[in-house]
C-alpha cells in the first residue's frame, strides 16, 4: 500500500514535523517500509512498477495523515458512568461507582459486550489506535473486552483485575483468596493469548496484562505471586497498577 500526501510525525516529545508531499509505503503485514519526499529517487524507484502505481492512494488537498493516539490508562467499565461521581474522593468514589459498575458488567455479559463495543467505537472516533485497559475481576468479562477490541481493530492490552482484599461495602466484588486470584490471572493470560493464537503475528492485536488493582486491595501473597508469574513468562508479560493516586489512598 502506498500513500501520497502530507504526513505529520512526532519523533520526540515537543517535536512536531510536517512532511509535505511525501510517499509512505506500508507492507502487507502492516509495517512502514518507506517514507520520503515523493520526488526523492527512492520514492520514484518504488513507484516505477505498474503494480505500485495501482496501489497508490493520494490524500485530498488540505488533509494529512498522522499516527493514532495511545491511551496508557483507561478503565473500560467506567465508560458505563463516565463524567459522574466527581464530587467524591477516590476511595469513596470506588465504593459508590467503580466497584458497582464493574460488578454489574461481570454479572451481565450482554451489557459488557454492549458497553465495550460502544467504547471501542468512541476510541476510534477520537483517533485512538492503542490502549492499555483495566477491566474487571471476572475472566469471562475480560475475554469479552479482548474480543471486542480485536474485532474493532484496536491494539489493546487487557488487564483482568486482581484483588483479594475487600475495602468497600461490596464483599461480593473481590476474589476469595490470593491463591484463587493467582489461578484466575494465570488462566486469563492463557485464554487471552489463545484468542489470537491462530492469526498471523501482525494481526494479533490484544495481549493480557497482569493487573493488581492497587496495594489496598491486594495481599502481599498476591503481589508476590503476580510478580513470580510475570518473571516466569518468556513472552514479556506486562504488569500495570496504580500508585499514589490521591491523598486518601496514600494514607490507607
Amino acid at each position: 500500500m502506498l500513500v501520497r500526501g502530507t504526513l505529520v510525525t512526532l519523533p520526540t516529545l515537543g517535536d512536531i514535523q510536517i512532511l509535505h508531499d511525501h510517499l509512505l509505503a506500508i507492507s502487507s503485514t502492516g509495517y512502514i517500509t518507506h517514507h520520503a519526499p515523493f520526488s526523492a529517487p527512492s520514492s520514484q524507484v518504488l513507484l516505477s512498477s505498474s503494480s505500485s502505481r495501482n496501489e497508490l492512494t493520494t490524500l485530498p488537498h488540505g488533509t494529512f495523515l498522522l499516527p493514532t493516539f495511545v491511551d496508557l490508562h483507561l478503565h473500560a467499565p467506567q465508560f458505563l458512568y463516565q463524567g459522574t461521581g466527581l464530587h467524591l474522593p477516590l476511595m469513596q468514589w470506588l465504593d459508590a461507582y467503580a466497584f458497582n459498575a464493574e460488578e454489574r458488567l461481570d454479572n451481565d455479559p450482554a451489557l459488557a459486550r454492549r458497553v465495550y463495543t460502544q467504547l471501542a467505537s468512541r476510541l476510534i472516533e477520537n483517533g485512538t489506535g492503542s490502549v492499555l485497559l483495566f477491566g474487571t475481576i471476572r475472566e469471562e468479562t475480560n475475554l469479552i473486552l479482548a474480543e471486542t477490541m480485536q474485532h474493532a481493530g484496536l491494539r489493546a492490552y487487557i488487564g483482568k483485575l486482581s484483588m483479594d482484599i475487600d475495602i468497600a461495602s461490596r464483599p461480593t466484588y473481590t476474589e476469595s483468596s490470593a491463591r484463587a486470584a493467582l489461578s484466575a490471572a494465570a488462566s486469563f493470560v492463557h485464554r487471552c493469548c489463545a484468542l489470537t493464537s491462530a492469526l498471523p503475528a501482525h494481526r494479533r492485536l490484544v495481549e493480557p496484562v497482569l493487573t493488581p488493582r492497587f496495594v489496598p486491595t491486594c495481599s502481599d501473597k498476591l503481589l508476590v505471586g503476580l510478580g513470580a508469574l510475570a518473571a516466569a513468562d518468556t513472552q514479556g508479560l506486562r504488569i500495570q497498577s496504580h500508585l499514589a493516586e490521591s491523598s486518601d489512598s496514600i494514607s490507607w
